[in-house]
């Protein structure tokens, strides 16, 4: 079943109003990107090709008995001048939607002309109907809220208007075809009280918008860009997660108008491993987050955990862009691939 269908989504769709969660809140569900490529701050990480039969196997092993598994997946469009999807990542997604397992689609809006936006709906439509049932999720925009590379943000002027219009004409795809898909879109972390972004959603967050809503997003990595204490320190590791949780909630989706019955889905967290980040450290992290995340769920309303990434783009590169994987390139396990394997069998 999908979550937008046993009380994960708390609204009434009868008449559009927001209601509050009347039960205890369920346990999350859990997912993974599937793929190898990843952004970097200057381009793509690129590695040996995905191999379906090797990914489907390492999926089992982290569902386990879970009756809902995400697999996440990134598709580019970059306009009507260009292909209809530059990028699909992981190669095959078709392959691994299957025994419970269903795709969360990434649509990554990349049309710098800023025209027209019929060519991107028609393109949102068209995947909605490639993958139907197979698809759990549906995020329409990728980071618009992030000002450089890889996001969706103010290098592409329209972003606002194909995130609003996306979700809205998305909405009405979906339950036209009667299927459990569940829309949203995601952000990075933000400090900003000027933030134009989030300035400019809270003038299109309308009672329509907020209707076709099921869910925010957040892509965020403590440990990785800025460097934290060591555990037990004050700003450590787990405060620094429930600081930017709670600020994510209180501070910036409440002033965009976004209510707490949209539930927050956690859509990339990871830790690299590389020359001076070992592989032991990464399991250490993640059995933190998680943990701390698990833990403010009801508080917060968070329903869904998306670890980025199964493995590593290119194992043999000491750049950390590189090694996000839970596993190395060859599909070999690290140990952070067995703990989140236990963490997911425990909590989901």
């Amino acid at each position: 079943m999908s979550a937008a269908r046993d009380g994960h989504n708390h609204r009434d769709r009868t008449d559009g109003r927001q209601t509050e969660p009347k039960q205890s809140h369920p346990r999350m569900i859990f997912g993974v990107y599937g793929g190898g490529i990843a952004g970097t701050d200057s381009g793509i990480a690129t590695g040996p090709a995905d191999e379906p039969d090797r990914i489907n196997r390492a999926l089992d092993l982290l569902q386990g008995r879970s009756e809902e598994f995400l697999v996440r997946a990134y598709v580019h469009f970059s306009g009507p001048g260009g292909s209809t999807a530059d990028l699909r990542t992981p190669a095959f997604m078709s392959d691994y939607v299957r025994d419970g397992r269903t795709l969360d689609l990434v649509l990554c809006y990349r049309d710098a002309g800023g025209g027209d936006l019929e060519p991107w709906i028609e393109f949102i439509l068209r995947e909605i109907r490639r993958f139907g049932s197979g698809l759990g999720k549906l995020q329409i925009t990728e980071e618009p809220n992030l000002d450089q590379h890889p996001g969706d943000g103010e290098f592409f002027p329209q972003v606002v208007a194909a995130l609003g219009e996306g979700i809205r004409r998305a909405r009405r795809e979906i339950d036209q075809l009667g299927l459990p898909t569940q829309v949203g879109f995601n952000s990075v972390p933000c400090f900003d009280a000027e933030d134009r972004f989030w300035g400019s959603l809270k003038r299109i967050t309308s009672p329509s918008f907020l209707e076709a809503l099921d869910f925010v997003g957040l892509d965020f990595f403590p440990d990785v860009f800025r460097r934290l204490p060591p555990d037990g320190s004050a700003g450590d590791l787990r405060q620094s997660v429930a600081v930017v949780l709670r600020h994510f909630r209180s501070v910036v989706m409440s002033g965009a108008g976004i209510p707490r019955s949209v539930p927050i889905h956690i859509t990339e967290n990871g830790w690299p491993t590389g020359p001076d980040r070992l592989e032991s450290r990464q399991a250490e992290v993640i059995e933190t987050v998680v943990r701390t995340i698990d833990g403010l769920r009801e508080e917060l309303n968070i329903t869904h955990y998306e670890h980025f990434a199964l493995r590593d783009a290119a194992t043999n590169q000491d750049n950390w862009f590189y090694r996000f994987g839970l596993l190395r390139d060859d599909y070999s396990a690290k140990p952070a691939f067995d703990t989140y394997r236990r963490l997911i069998e425990e909590l989901s």
